[in-house]
């Protein structure tokens, strides 16, 4: 079976769909830990000491907006990746009318 083929089958476009689906579930689950994550760092441990401080707070920001990106991109891609395997045209070869 060449490459094409393989590649064209509908076995493999599930096969797809399955691992970005799963890409899309890791990176939603990723951001959902990492706003609790957030959450910690903003109510909890201001009632063991932090002070706020902008040495490390606008590190911090700077990281966490980035981490929202790496995570955010690849799953906004994966959505229209499966979108547009699902509306994909076949074409089919033109009829020739009966006479």
């Amino acid at each position: 079976m060449g490459s094409n083929r393989l590649f064209n089958t509908q076995r493999f476009n599930r096969v797809v769909i399955a691992v970005l689906l799963v890409w899309i579930a890791s990176a939603a689950l990723g951001i959902y830990l990492l706003t609790r994550f957030d959450t910690l760092s903003h109510s909890q441990l201001y009632n063991y000491g932090l002070q706020f401080d902008h040495a490390w707070a606008d590190t911090y920001y700077l990281y966490a907006q980035l981490m929202y990106i790496a995570l955010g991109v690849p799953m906004a891609l994966s959505f229209a990746s499966i979108a547009a395997g699902f509306k994909r045209k076949t074409y089919k070869s033109p009829v020739a009318p009966k006479l």
